[in-house]
């Protein structure tokens, strides 16, 4: 107790209130600054801890209940849980993985990606000839069937007026130049009955020279299959 004025009537109150209890009531000296009250308190604390230290000779460990009434220690069962190791999640599924390593096998792709990169090329398109069908394309409009229905019409035209001159039945190789745009329509190499039809800009693209590059692209159809 703390008494805040003479201590002989609070000491006698004292020991009225722990009589027949088992307390033990102890009654400090006066205490006249909050600081003599805060430093009777600690140091009171301080010595029932050592106290209750020394008795059971280790820190006090504090019981926990599982479900269903089973006591484990708090340390063990942290330790326990910490030592469990985490759920592994798997890796997403990459969707199409296997069909663009397919495609980049492909020597149509593979040619079909290269022209694409010709300075000037705004669009191309692998088609077949008989049915007008779009295979293989990039770039971005005109889009592959655009680009495959008209290119099969313009050999149609073209095929038409060579037998009509009896001037062959082969597959004609083409330029025309446009207003903003030339166009190329030719052959796919070993691949009878497909054609290609690009659209390069007249501004940036040297019709010439893109031509022979078109021409040296062949040779991606005479490398190995990897």
């Amino acid at each position: 107790m703390l008494p805040l004025s003479a201590a002989n009537a609070l000491v006698t109150h004292g020991v009225e209130l722990s009589r027949g209890t088992g307390v033990n009531v102890r009654t400090t000296p006066q205490v006249t600054r909050p600081a003599d009250a805060w430093n009777f308190i600690s140091s009171t604390w301080t010595r029932l801890h050592g106290e209750s230290t020394s008795r059971t000779g280790s820190a006090p460990v504090y019981q926990t209940t599982r479900p269903g009434g089973i006591g484990s220690n708090m340390p063990a069962t942290t330790a326990s849980r910490s030592a469990e190791p985490l759920p592994l999640r798997p890796m997403p599924s990459v969707s199409g993985a296997a069909s663009r390593s397919e495609q980049a096998q492909d020597p149509l792709s593979r040619y079909v990606h290269q022209l694409s990169e010709l300075t000037g090329m705004v669009s191309c398109c692998v088609f077949e000839v008989a049915t007008g069908r779009e295979i293989v394309h990039a770039g971005a409009s005109p889009g592959a069937a655009a680009l495959a229905e008209h290119g099969s019409e313009l050999l149609a035209a073209m095929l038409s007026t060579s037998r009509t001159l009896g001037l062959g039945h082969a597959l004609p190789d083409a330029a025309i130049t446009l207003g903003a745009h030339h166009l190329l329509l030719r052959a796919v190499p070993k691949h009878p009955g497909f054609a290609l039809h690009a659209v390069l800009d007249k501004t940036h693209a040297n019709l010439t020279l893109a031509r022979l590059q078109i021409l040296r692209m062949d040779a991606i159809f005479d490398e190995p299959a990897g």
